[in-house]
Formats: structure tokens, C-alpha cells, sequence
């Protein structure tokens, strides 16, 4: 199954965070919310200095993976 590769970028150190994979945006917008609304997270925090993205895409069966161009 293909499956999308998303990452928080945190626009103060800009750096990304270790990505996540998600079926669909909705999927990663809902997961990315549920650790953004953590009271004591960064994100929580100071929501303007992050950003979410789509990185790419990972197929679970062969282990190809490809990244979004930005």
C-alpha cells in the first residue's frame, strides 16, 4: 500500500522532525492535531513557528521510497 511520508517543520530551527505516515492528509492532519493541541508541546506553544508537510510517499510492501520536490 502506498502511504504519504509527512514531517513537522519547525520554522525557528528549520529543521524538520521525524515524519509520520499517514494514508491521506486528512489522516495526518488529524494526528498532527491531536500532538499540537498537548499543552506542554512546542507546537501547542508557539503555533506560528510550525508548519506541516507533505515529504513523500513509501510503498509498504517493497520499501520504495520517494520524496516530494518542494
Amino acid at each position: 500500500m502506498q502511504k504519504n511520508l509527512y514531517s513537522m517543520y519547525d520554522k525557528t530551527t528549520k529543521l524538520f522532525m521525524n515524519p509520520i505516515t499517514a494514508v491521506n492528509d486528512g489522516e495526518a492532519i488529524r494526528l498532527f492535531s491531536g500532538w499540537v493541541q498537548e499543552p506542554n508541546t512546542m507546537p501547542n506553544r508557539h503555533p506560528e513557528q510550525f508548519a506541516m508537510w507533505r515529504i513523500g510517499t513509501l510503498d509498504d510492501q517493497t520499501g520504495n521510497l520517494e520524496t516530494d520536490q518542494k
